[in-house]
């Protein structure tokens, strides 16, 4: 899915508890059929879903929708 630039991003700060937990924790996830793994970036909320934008283990940016996370790593905080 490509992104829209002229959609205004959210702060996920503004709608929930604490986002900035999720900031700078390790992420993974799957997307067809791949395990992805990175580390959250930034948080916010397009037409009412939660995105994560996160940087990979090889140094691309992706935006991932929230449920797609299986598993989130706040012990290792980079």
């Amino acid at each position: 899915m490509k992104k829209d630039p002229t959609e205004k991003k959210e702060n996920l700060k503004l709608v929930s508890g604490h986002p900035d937990n999720l900031l700078h924790t390790f992420v993974r996830w799957t997307e067809d059929g791949r395990i992805y793994r990175g580390t959250v970036i930034d948080v916010f909320i397009r037409q009412g879903v939660r995105y994560l934008d996160v940087m990979t283990i090889f140094g691309t940016k992706r935006s991932v929708s929230l449920s797609k996370v299986k598993f989130i790593n706040f012990k290792d905080q980079i």
